[in-house]
């Protein structure tokens, strides 16, 4: 099955820019190079955790808002 992208004769970068959440290592390699939001995915698990947690245990600590750190990886695709 093609792709949206080469079913319509698309250009990447120059048409569409695509972006991706969570770098591969593979995006480096294909043609133009993915750009991708590298997110701390360990740190995201670890507080999912204790929040889950809080919740097993009926703690009374109210939720909060936290905003974890990214990278964005620039390549070809944007």
């Amino acid at each position: 099955m093609q792709s949206c992208v080469k079913q319509f004769n698309t250009k990447i970068p120059q048409e569409v820019r695509l972006i991706s959440f969570d770098d591969n290592e593979a995006f480096a390699y294909m043609e133009p190079a993915i750009s991708a939001l590298r997110q701390p995915v360990k740190l995201i698990g670890t507080e999912s955790v204790d929040r889950i947690l809080d919740r097993l245990n009926e703690t009374k600590v109210t939720g909060k808002h936290l905003l974890l750190p990214c990278e964005f990886i620039a390549r070809g695709s944007h």
